[in-house]
């Protein structure tokens, strides 16, 4: 399993997006023009170029050549050419100043990430989504808590509900208040997650959930999930350099 993270810069030069944005196709470029923000335009092309930025940089393809993409039955984007072995599974987040990629490889490989800044105003944020928590996540919240440790807490149990609806390509739909993320009541680490009363490591999956801008004001948390089980778990996540990121399409026309 790899994990890439890539923070954004405070600004994106028009000549720098405008050659990025032309890595894409055109109807591509057209739903970028719907966004109303431009940071929400700058998130989604770095999301859309992250794959081909990873294929690249691995020497997988070639740099006058461009990744052929599919779907699954419920919609989830995968790589139809190049024809890789072992086969790649692909999955990314966006939110604030990063951008994450989770890639997995294997005879049948899946893959979920989700990444989420820390809430500013937790307790909304938990009113907000309290038909979607189960009793025990409720519960773990109904304690006295910093802002900071609520916001965390509140990170981990969506960070990891969402990351698995994307893992399995079914997005939120699926019902979030299946999910169910046990944290240790003392350190708020999570201990199991559970969809429908089931462990999900019983069906194979293997998760983990990090930080990211811990010595900023603005802080993100982040989850994955992987399949088939790797049980190198040590991993961390490799965090790219913006100047390197654009670099590896110098070649590309």
């Amino acid at each position: 399993m790899q994990l890439f993270a890539l923070r954004l810069p405070v600004s994106l030069p028009p000549d720098v997006y405008d050659r990025l944005s032309q890595l894409l196709s055109e109807d591509a470029r057209a739903r970028l023009a719907r966004f109303r923000l431009i940071e929400d335009a700058h998130r989604s092309l770095v999301g859309r170029l992250a794959l081909r930025w990873y294929l690249l940089r691995q020497g997988l393809i070639a740099p006058d050549k461009e990744p052929v993409f599919g779907r699954t039955g419920r919609g989830k984007p995968t790589v139809v050419w190049p024809d890789l072995d072992p086969k790649l599974a692909f999955n990314n987040s966006h939110e604030g100043k990063y951008v994450l990629l989770g890639i997995s490889r294997g005879s049948t490989p899946e893959t979920g990430v989700d990444v989420m800044e820390l809430p500013s105003n937790p307790e909304d944020v938990e009113e907000g989504i309290s038909l979607q928590l189960s009793f025990s996540e409720r519960a773990s919240l109904a304690i006295a808590l910093t802002t900071n440790q609520r916001a965390r807490r509140i990170t981990t149990l969506w960070t990891l509900k969402e990351g698995y609806t994307k893992a399995i390509g079914q997005g939120i739909l699926f019902g979030m208040e299946r999910i169910c993320v046990d944290l240790d009541d003392i350190t708020g680490e999570p201990k199991r997650v559970k969809v429908d009363g089931k462990d999900v490591e019983e069906d194979g999956w293997s998760w983990k959930v990090g930080k990211l801008g811990v010595q900023d004001e603005e802080q993100y948390g982040w989850a994955v999930y992987w399949r088939p089980e790797d049980h190198n778990q040590d991993f961390s996540v490799e965090e790219i350099d913006w100047h390197d990121f654009v670099k590896v399409f110098d070649d590309v026309k």
